[in-house]
């Protein structure tokens, strides 16, 4: 057996000389990400920024058909199962479980994730660390170090700046070119559409694929891109389409999943790698799902058969704007490319720049309907956003623009962090609701859009000679999928119904219609029933909301091999059986190796 092939790191990201800890890789560690709740305002914190991406950025004005979902700090597991130390992950603790966790149990040391949003959280952490373990080695990592920002407030021993694999294994003595390990896990928690809890079946429970980190592109106002080495800097975790296959394999033996999400600021730019992982699936007859980021340039230079038999079943696509000038966009009309792969089953999360420099009051809203043309299945708006430690932040720090707004408040949906030369200050706040309503209105529900596009798929695919393709679409598109789709369908007409929205009403009447012609008499039984319930779960919802409420995440905590082995000691037996810590469901973070 051996690990999976090493990634070549750039020089810049290698850690300089200092002592390693003197425990080494019997030093005890705990990673945490910063503690909710996680949507409340608070002095270190606000309800724009929940720990949700649709509802944060893409679904928020959508009501009550906001999709609420949580994503798993999985890159702290990605940590854990590379160290040979034994590690320990608490993923979204309260204040009082991450408190108890300090006050109940020992570490050498503790790794804290976060971004420049979540500064007071992770001070308030250090400050904790240092009254229950004053001798902890204290390791800030994430989005929050970058070289635009003072950290000195926040009591920590080390700030990693790039990638933390190798600085890990460094200061743990343990060889730090040793292959890179992946580990199986999933890579969200439930969803929650129109008030429904939606069945993992209907949601395809997903693995995240750690490909690599780092852009060909590097756009300016990229922070992944810059935290990694800037335009052109390219770090592969799996460098050749035979790691990629080999690490979705095992995770579908061991688990069942066969939906992966592509962590990968440009999966399908590197063509040779896309192709060889397409070859190997055709060869084992895997009718796997596959998430991805693909640049317009890059998906144009596949055939869409490629891209479907691939498993591409959603891709984020940046749309930036009309006026934008990128390369990644050039001779590209994204309208029609988006179009035509929907057809094929594929949808998109389009990502739009409002505010950029050249913005008027005026000719915003040119790009507001530019992007909402593209009738994309997510819709994603940010501000053009000048994040510490990108180029932009740079450009514009030195022109003095940076006003002196709150890290807490660095949303990129609410005030923007600088002086903007055409808008107005506050103005910003209604282009950004200005633009999410609008798409809302004219395209409907995301959760609509996601099923009538794959239902495009299915009726493409149906017949289907080719037997993994054909499946894949059946797995997702049945009659336990039609009755959920219609029900949904029929909430939606009478919800826009009521709205006074005759274009949508008819959307959903027309989308309607197809489900009943092609699933026939149980599917328009059942519609009205369930959709009448399925419209009072919505307006229940809807009322919730109305009132301020909130999801928030549940903490769970994990255990890698190293920390299994350590609990398995008798010594260590006992000290657990006489400290009660946390009730908090475990998971254990298995590496992945593959054969020779």
């Amino acid at each position: 057996m051996k690990n999976l092939t090493k990634p070549d790191f750039p020089g810049k990201f290698r850690i300089s000389p200092r002592p390693p800890h003197p425990k080494g890789i019997k030093a005890k560690v705990l990673f945490s990400c910063v503690p909710g709740p996680y949507a409340a305002n608070s002095d270190d914190s606000r309800v724009e920024t929940p720990m949700e991406l649709c509802h944060s950025q893409i679904t928020r004005y959508q009501g009550g058909y906001t999709i609420r979902q949580h994503t798993m700090s999985y890159n702290l597991k990605l940590l854990a199962c590379n160290l040979d130390a034994p590690c320990y992950v608490l993923d979204f603790p309260t204040w009082t479980q991450f408190e108890n966790e300090l006050k109940n149990v020992q570490y050498d040391i503790i790794g804290i994730t976060s971004i420049i949003t979540n500064y007071e959280k992770t001070k308030k952490m250090c400050a904790l660390i240092r009254k229950y373990q004053p001798e902890t080695q204290i390791i800030i990592g994430g989005h929050i170090v970058n070289d635009d920002v003072d950290l000195q407030d926040i009591d920590a021993d080390y700030m990693v700046l790039g990638e933390g694999i190798i600085w890990l294994r460094e200061y743990l003595g343990q060889n730090p070119d040793e292959n890179i390990k992946h580990p199986i896990t999933s890579d969200t928690q439930n969803t929650i559409v129109g008030g429904v809890s939606i069945p993992t079946k209907f949601t395809l429970q997903s693995a995240p694929i750690f490909v690599g980190v780092g852009c060909p592109f590097g756009c300016t106002f990229c922070k992944t891109s810059a935290k990694f080495g800037g335009k052109g800097s390219y770090i592969p975790f799996l460098k050749t389409g035979d790691d990629i296959f080999n690490v979705c394999n095992n995770i579908e033996k061991e688990t069942g999943i066969k939906r992966f999400n592509m962590f990968d600021e440009n999966f399908l730019s590197f063509k040779k790698r896309a192709l060889r992982f397409l070859e190997l699936m055709k060869a084992n007859n895997k009718d796997w799902e596959i998430n991805a980021f693909g640049s317009a340039k890059a998906l144009e230079s596949y055939d869409p058969e490629e891209l479907a038999r691939m498993g591409l079943d959603l891709v984020w696509l940046g749309i930036e704007g009309s006026s934008q000038d990128y390369d990644k966009l050039k001779g590209t009309d994204t309208i029609q490319l988006v179009k035509k792969l929907q057809s094929y089953g594929i949808s998109f999360i389009g990502s739009s720049i409002m505010c950029s420099l050249n913005h008027t009051p005026k000719n915003i809203d040119y790009d507001i309907d530019y992007a909402i043309k593209h009738n994309v299945e997510l819709m994603q708006f940010m501000q053009y956003y000048p994040t510490p430690g990108t180029p932009l932040y740079k450009e514009l720090h030195q022109k003095g623009m940076i006003n002196d707004l709150q890290f807490t408040d660095y949303t990129a949906q609410k005030w923007l962090n600088f002086d903007h030369p055409n808008i107005p200050s506050g103005m910003e706040i209604d282009i950004m609701k200005r633009a999410f309503t609008k798409d809302f209105e004219i395209n409907g529900p995301s959760i609509i859009r996601i099923l009538r596009t794959q239902f495009e798929g299915y009726n493409r695919y149906k017949n289907s000679d080719n037997k993994a393709i054909k499946e894949r679409f059946s797995r997702t598109v049945n009659n336990q999928w039609a009755i959920f789709s219609s029900a949904m369908t029929w909430s939606a007409r009478k919800y826009f119904k009521k709205k006074g929205n005759p274009p949508l009403v008819k959307k959903m009447n027309d989308f309607l219609n197809q489900l009943h012609n092609e699933f026939g008499k149980i599917v328009i039984i059942s519609t009205p029933i369930l959709g009448r319930l399925f419209y009072k779960l919505l307006t229940r919802e809807e009322k919730k909301q109305a009132k301020g409420h909130q999801y928030e995440p549940y903490c769970t905590f994990s255990k890698n091999d190293a920390a299994l082995s350590l609990e398995d000691s008798e010594l260590e037996k006992t000290k657990r059986k006489k400290i009660k810590i946390n009730d908090i469901p475990w998971t254990h973070i298995k590496p992945f190796v593959t054969k020779n």
